[in-house]
C-alpha cells in the first residue's frame, strides 16, 4: 500500500530522532515520542508541541513562541524569533486495522535568515495489541420445553466486556429472547476493540423437550396450524432475488425493477387481496446493488451499508419494499416476515472480483404502515453464513387492519467490523411477508406429524437406482384433512412430491443428500411446488413434520468401502458396533481463505485412511475429484491458481459422512 504524505507547510525535513542546530545557538526540541490507542487525535493539543532553546537545548524556556508560531510550546526569549512548523508522514500501521504511524518532522526557522533552521522529528504510533477481556459470560443453561415444537425462548444477561483502549463493539450470533430448538446450540458473544483485537465467550443453551411436546427431529418445520373458519385466507408476498442483474457498464446495478414479487392466496380468494412493490433503495444511483450468490446456489443481491455503528432510521442505504393489504371480509393481518441474510467475511460479485469485507455487525428493521411507524428493532446481530430471521407480528395488533394499508419493510445493515475496507457489503435472499384474513376458529388444529426411520444410504458405484423399502418409514400424529409426501434437497427446495416415498428412485435425483417431509394441510394450499422452499413459500394452513435425510455416496465414500480387514480376514469394525460409534463425525479446516493459489486443507477426526474430495462451484457444478491418503499426513496443499475468481465448495467424505465448506480463489 502506498503511503501518503501529507505536509502542513511549506517547509519539511525528515530527520531521524535527532537534534540538529547550524550557526545559530538556537535548537529545536521534540515532544516525546508517543505511543496512543487507534483512534485517537494525533493534533499537537494532545500529542505536545516543539519548542527552541538556545545553546544545547539544556536551557529552561521562560518564554512563549510568538502568534506566528504553529506551535504552542515555552520558548527561551531569545529564541522567540524562530517560526515553528511541522509536517506529517503518515503510513498505516499494518499490524492495526485504522490506525496509523506518524513521523511528525518540526522545523524552527530564524525568519530573517531563512537558512538559519533547526529540525527534530517526533514518532507517534497509534497502536493496540491487548485483546478485550469479557467481565462476565452467562452459564450454560438448560430449558425444558412445553410446546409441540420442542423450542424454547432462551432468556439471560448481556456480558459487559472492557478494553485498555475501548471497545468498539460487542456482538453474538443470539439475543436473549430468541427460539431455541431441541437440544444443545451454543450462544457466542464477540468483543472488538478499536485496533480490530477481538475476544470472545460462549455458552450453551440445552432445549430438552419435555412432557408437553414430541421431539420433531432438527427441522420442527411449521407451528400447528389453526384453520377452522371456511372465510380464513392465507397469502404470501415472496422476493426471489433470483432475477439479479448488475453491470455498470448498462448502469443495471443502479436498476432495481427485477425485483418482483410472486403473490400468492390460498383460501377464500374473496377475503382479502395483497400487491406489493418492486424491492428498492432511494437515491439508487449513488446506493446501488450488486449480485452474489445466494442461500439456494440462485443469484442473491448484496448492497453496500453504513460503517457507522450509530443507527440512522429511514436511512437512504435501506432495502425497502411494500406489501398492501386490503381486506375484503372482517380484518387482515401481517403475520410474520421471513429472510435470509449474511454478512460475509469476503465478498464476492457473480462475474465480478472477491476481496476483504468490511462486513456489517448489526441490521435494523423498520416497519411502517400508512406512513406511520408500527416496529422497529435495531442492533440486530448480523451472521457470517446464511442465516434465515423470522419475525413474528402475529400478537402485534399494529398488524391488524380492517382498511386498506400499506407496510413498508425497511432493512438497514450498519456497524462495519474494521471501518477501513473499501468494500462494505450485505447480502439477502428469499424475502417472504405472510398475511391472513378472517377469524379462525378451533374446530381444526394441523400437525404435519412426525417421521420414524431412517436415517438411509446407498452407493452411486453399486446401483443406478435407489428405493427405501415398505415400511420403514412410520408417520405418526399427523393431522389435517390433506396431506403430501414431499423430498426437498438439503437447502429445503422442493425436488418431488411422491404419493409415497417409497416411489422415489434417490439415485435419479442426483443430490447427495435429500429430505423427506410430511406436509399436512386444508385447502387450498400453494407453493406445494417442485423449485420452491418449504420453509418461505407454501402459503396457506399447514404443518410439516421433521425430516428424514437419504445419502448417496460414491468411490471410498461408499459404506463399508474404507473397511480394511485384519491378516486373519476379520473386519477391523465389530458387527455389533453401534451406529453412533461407527458414523464418527469429522472436520476440517481451509486456509489461507480467501487464496489466489495454494489452499491448505487441515483433517481432524478422520477414522479412515483415505478420503474422498469433490470441488464444484457455487452452483453445484463439478470442477474436479481426487481421493487422499491419510497415512502421512492430515494436512495437505491444493492448488487451485488455475480457478477463477469465485466462490467454491469443497466436499469431503470419510466414507460414511460428508461435509461441505466454501473457500474463496481471489485473482
Amino acid at each position: 500500500m502506498k503511503s501518503k504524505r501529507l505536509l502542513f507547510s511549506t517547509v519539511a525535513l525528515l530527520m531521524v530522532c535527532a537534534q540538529f542546530s547550524f550557526a545559530q545557538e538556537c535548537v529545536i526540541n521534540c515532544p516525546p515520542n508517543l505511543t496512543v490507542c487507534a483512534g485517537s487525535s494525533t493534533n499537537p493539543a494532545f500529542t505536545g508541541y516543539a519548542f527552541v532553546t538556545t545553546g544545547s537545548g539544556t536551557g529552561i524556556g521562560t518564554g512563549f513562541g510568538n502568534g506566528v508560531n504553529t506551535g504552542s510550546g515555552t520558548s527561551d526569549l531569545d529564541c522567540i524569533p524562530y517560526i515553528i512548523s511541522s509536517s506529517d508522514y503518515v503510513t498505516k500501521n499494518a499490524a492495526c486495522p485504522g490506525a496509523l504511524f506518524i513521523q511528525r518532522t518540526w522545523t524552527a526557522t530564524n525568519p530573517n535568515d531563512p537558512n538559519e533552521t533547526t529540525s527534530c522529528v517526533q514518532t507517534i504510533t497509534q497502536s493496540d495489541i491487548e485483546t478485550p477481556t469479557f467481565s462476565s459470560c452467562p452459564s450454560d443453561i438448560t430449558i425444558e420445553s412445553d410446546n409441540d415444537n420442542c423450542e424454547a425462548v432462551g432468556t439471560w444477561e448481556h456480558p459487559s466486556a472492557y478494553d485498555n483502549c475501548g471497545i468498539a463493539q460487542i456482538f453474538s450470533n443470539y439475543n436473549p429472547g430468541s427460539i431455541f430448538p431441541t437440544g444443545q446450540t451454543i450462544v457466542t458473544y464477540t468483543a472488538v476493540d478499536n485496533c480490530g483485537n477481538t475476544t470472545t465467550c460462549s455458552f450453551s443453551v440445552n432445549v430438552i423437550c419435555g412432557s408437553g411436546g414430541t421431539d420433531p427431529g432438527t427441522d420442527p418445520g411449521a407451528p400447528l396450524a389453526n384453520c377452522g373458519s371456511d372465510s380464513l385466507s392465507y397469502g404470501n408476498v415472496h422476493f426471489s432475488l433470483d432475477h439479479c442483474q448488475s453491470y455498470l457498464s448498462n448502469q443495471s446495478n443502479q436498476d432495481f425493477s427485477e425485483f418482483t414479487s410472486t403473490i400468492n392466496v390460498a383460501g377464500d380468494q374473496d377475503c382479502m387481496i395483497l400487491s406489493s412493490t418492486i424491492l428498492s433503495r432511494n437515491n439508487p444511483q449513488t446506493n446501488s446493488h450488486s449480485c452474489t450468490a445466494g442461500v439456494f446456489d440462485t443469484p442473491a443481491m448484496c448492497v453496500g451499508m453504513s460503517k457507522d455503528c450509530v443507527y440512522e432510521a429511514d436511512s437512504d442505504q435501506a432495502v425497502r419494499f411494500a406489501v398492501s393489504v386490503d381486506p375484503l371480509l372482517g380484518n387482515s393481518r401481517i403475520d410474520h416476515l421471513e429472510f435470509y441474510e449474511l454478512a460475509p467475511t469476503h465478498w464476492a460479485f457473480i462475474d465480478g472480483d472477491t476481496g476483504l469485507n468490511d462486513y456489517p455487525t448489526r441490521y435494523a428493521l423498520r416497519v411502517t404502515a400508512n406512513g406511520v411507524e408500527i416496529f422497529h428493532q435495531f442492533d440486530i446481530p448480523t451472521t457470517q453464513e446464511w442465516s434465515r430471521e423470522f419475525f413474528d407480528f402475529s400478537n402485534n395488533p399494529a398488524f391488524e387492519v380492517d382498511t386498506y394499508t400499506m407496510f413498508e419493510f425497511q432493512l438497514t445493515a450498519y456497524c462495519s467490523i474494521l471501518g477501513n475496507s473499501a468494500y462494505s457489503v450485505w447480502d439477502l435472499d428469499a424475502i417472504s411477508v405472510n398475511a391472513s384474513c378472517g377469524d379462525p376458529t378451533p374446530e381444526d388444529l394441523v400437525s404435519g406429524g412426525t417421521l420414524t426411520g431412517g436415517p438411509f444410504e446407498f452407493c452411486y458405484d453399486n446401483t443406478n437406482s435407489y428405493f427405501i423399502e415398505e415400511d420403514e418409514i412410520v408417520l405418526s400424529g399427523n393431522n389435517g384433512s390433506e396431506g403430501r409426501w414431499v423430498v426437498t434437497n438439503s437447502d429445503g427446495l422442493i425436488i418431488d412430491l411422491p404419493s409415497s416415498p417409497y416411489d422415489v428412485d434417490f439415485a435419479s435425483i442426483g443430490n447427495h443428500q435429500s429430505l423427506i417431509y410430511f406436509v399436512s394441510y386444508n385447502p387450498s394450499l400453494t407453493g406445494l411446488t417442485p423449485g420452491y422452499s418449504i420453509h418461505s413459500q407454501i402459503v396457506g394452513c399447514y404443518g410439516i413434520s421433521n425430516p428424514i435425510t437419504v445419502t448417496g455416496f460414491s468411490g471410498t465414500s461408499c459404506p463399508g468401502n474404507s473397511v480394511q480387514n485384519d491378516d486373519e480376514g476379520e473386519s477391523d469394525f465389530d458387527i455389533e458396533t453401534t451406529q453412533n460409534e461407527f458414523v464418527t463425525m469429522f472436520d476440517f479446516k481451509l486456509y489461507p481463505n480467501p487464496t489466489e493459489s495454494r489452499l491448505t486443507v487441515d483433517i481432524s477426526g478422520v477414522t479412515t485412511e483415505v478420503v474422498d474430495i469433490e470441488l464444484t462451484d457455487s452452483y453445484g457444478k463439478h470442477i474436479k475429484s481426487l481421493s487422499k491418503n491419510l497415512n502421512d499426513s492430515e494436512t495437505f496443499v491444493l492448488d487451485v491458481t488455475d480457478l477463477a475468481g469465485g466462490i467454491y465448495l469443497i466436499k469431503i467424505s470419510n466414507g460414511r459422512n460428508a461435509l461441505y465448506k466454501k473457500f474463496i480463489k481471489v485473482n
